[in-house]
């Protein structure tokens, strides 16, 4: 029998501990509606503004009419051209959150920590396993919600600036954590309660290493 049957193979790697959980499908449905309808109605407020400065900069009164004919015809030009370049921007946006929504997870969780993308832009929130203190299961309204609460998180929010920090101060005001992510934004199949449990048994290590925290509502 061949030896070399029974011999290691290395280099030996685990599989990556990572869950991932997209945007919930009627959120994806909603956000896109709003993008197209609100660049459409910007679309249409646009043509009327650019036709009355252009009118308002050549008024036709003064014009024989060849020169009304031409002008109207240009004036007509630089509207519709103008609103054509800003609805190509929104289908340009709406494809970017359509590839956005395939390519970033509104949840992932490994080994460097929990990572929360904001739609419509998916704008990413990386919070580290050594900065979370206590992973909250609570209930609300609008159903239950993964609350994340920090230490150090004065540091933290003074390392990332801008307005995510301010709006992570505003939510830590409102709700004494200042990242979380509610049930309603997951896809259909995931459950906060699950994702809890599945945390403790795939990354018991950090959550032991950092002594992290869970609590539930009841």
């Amino acid at each position: 029998m061949d030896s070399r049957l029974h011999e290691p193979r290395f280099p030996y790697t685990l599989p990556a501990r990572e869950i991932r959980v997209r945007l919930n499908g009627r959120l994806l449905r909603i956000w896109n509606g709003l993008i197209l309808l609100g660049g459409i109605m910007i679309a249409a407020l646009l043509m009327n503004l650019v036709s009355f400065i252009l009118f308002q900069l050549y008024p036709l009164e003064t014009l024989s009419a060849v020169a009304i004919e031409d002008t109207t015809r240009k004036i007509y030009f630089f509207t519709y051209f103008s609103s054509g370049l800003f609805i190509a921007v929104v289908l340009l946006i709406n494809g970017w959150f359509l590839f956005a929504y395939y390519r970033f997870p509104v949840l992932k969780i490994n080994e460097e920590g929990i990572t929360l993308a904001s739609p419509p832009f998916f704008r990413r929130t990386v919070v580290p396993w050594s900065y979370i203190e206590c992973l909250s299961l609570q209930s609300g309204v609008f159903g239950p919600h993964l609350a994340i609460q920090m230490r150090y998180v004065q540091l933290y929010l003074s390392r990332i600036g801008g307005l995510k920090a301010w709006r992570m101060r505003r939510m830590l005001e409102k709700t004494g954590a200042p990242l979380r992510i509610s049930q309603g934004s997951l896809a259909r199949g995931y459950q906060l309660k699950d994702i809890l449990q599945q945390i403790q048994h795939d990354f018991a290590e950090e959550v032991r290493m950092y002594s992290i925290q869970f609590r539930a509502d009841h």
